[in-house]
């Protein structure tokens, strides 16, 4: 019998996409066709968990992320035969599923701009800016080409992480400031919106970073956070701004970004 396909291209095949030799290999191999129907089977399970229906065609989303799995040390004991069994496929399939899930694919954005706080009561709050002092308050808005919904981390001058939207309050609770998980297209989404207090600058001048994420449906909040923890165990030298444009890309896909230059 020829060699196993390696078992990314089995994960493949269990997503519906196996490469042409694998795809060959599994109509002769019953022990590689049944990793794969067990593959299947946790995939459709962990989709349920994720409250998403199954699906036949394979995941775009899929392809460009199994080399997180390599860079989470699993496909080193998958290289091993010996070394293979149930759980770690088990780990694999959940893992890609949970990749899939937290890109969920991208939005185009039409628009989005930081522009000035403005008082209760008037529409226009003026140009966007780029450049802004401290105590100044200002908020963020986006326009969507289509429906979809957004996210909003934001880098400030001292390399901390946080998460503006939905927006972390004290541990783990977010909160979306009373806006919908989708908005309509066309729409402009101010966030916070006027019902809020404002984003306001600190003392500390340097220049803050904004990374939008724009999704069909509202990336897991489990995602969200992870995120913000991750960051939080990097040295300084990697919480620089393209080292977190490169994971957030990594991790949700098409990241787009602005800054604000923060004068004292």
């Amino acid at each position: 019998m020829s060699e196993h396909p390696a078992d990314i291209d089995l994960l493949r095949a269990a997503d519906g996409a196996p490469p042409s030799g694998a795809a060959d290999h599994l109509d002769r191999c019953a022990e590689c066709k049944g990793r794969v129907a067990e593959a299947r089977a946790l995939a459709a399970l962990a989709r349920r968990g994720y409250g998403e229906p199954a699906r036949e065609t394979p995941s775009a989303s899929l392809e460009r992320r199994l080399a997180e799995i390599d860079r989470r040390a699993l496909a080193p004991a998958f290289a091993r035969r010996r070394l293979w069994a149930p759980l770690a496929m088990a780990a694999a399939v959940l893992l890609g599923v949970t990749l899939i899930f937290s890109g969920g694919g991208s939005v185009e954005v039409r628009a989005w701009a930081i522009v000035p706080d403005h008082p209760a009561g008037v529409r226009d709050p003026g140009a966007p800016i780029a450049r802004a002092r401290s105590g100044e308050a200002y908020r963020i808005q986006v326009v969507l080409e289509d429906s979809g919904s957004v996210s909003l981390f934001n880098l400030d001058t001292s390399g901390a992480l946080h998460l503006f939207f939905p927006f972390r309050l004290e541990g783990d609770r977010l909160d979306r400031f009373g806006l919908p998980e989708t908005f309509e297209r066309g729409a402009r989404v101010e966030i916070p919106p006027a019902t809020h207090d404002p984003f306001v600058l600190d003392d500390v001048a340097g220049t803050e970073t904004y990374f939008l994420l724009a999704s069909p449906r509202a990336l897991e909040e489990r995602a969200l956070l992870e995120t913000l923890r991750e960051h939080e165990a990097l040295p300084p030298a990697g919480r620089t701004a393209d080292a977190v444009g490169r994971r957030l890309e990594e991790r949700f896909e098409k990241v787009r970004t602005l800054t604000l230059e923060h004068v004292p």
